[in-house]
């Protein structure tokens, strides 16, 4: 995982209050992956979720860390591909 993937990773980390391990956050492709594996973490801890607000704010994060719209981050872009993400 590159340095645009530890900044991600840190600012979900940060917003969601939870840990990702490093290999499942590598292994998260999409951003879809990402909301998986945050959902995924919350539920862990007991939280009540309400994915789409997830969804919404995970968006919002790969946005602001790509200078991207909110609006141009879909849930099937690739990090890589799709984003550019090195």
């Amino acid at each position: 995982m590159g340095l645009d993937g530890v900044e991600l990773a840190m600012e979900v980390e940060d917003e969601f209050q939870i840990r990702l391990d490093d290999d499942v956050a590598a292994a998260c492709r999409t951003v879809s992956d990402l909301v998986f594996v945050v959902v995924s973490e919350l539920r862990a801890k007991g939280e009540s979720v309400r994915e789409h607000e997830i969804e919404f704010r995970v968006r919002e994060i790969v946005a602001d860390q790509f200078g991207l719209r909110v609006e141009r981050v879909r849930l099937e872009d690739h990090f890589v591909d799709d984003l550019g993400m090195d």
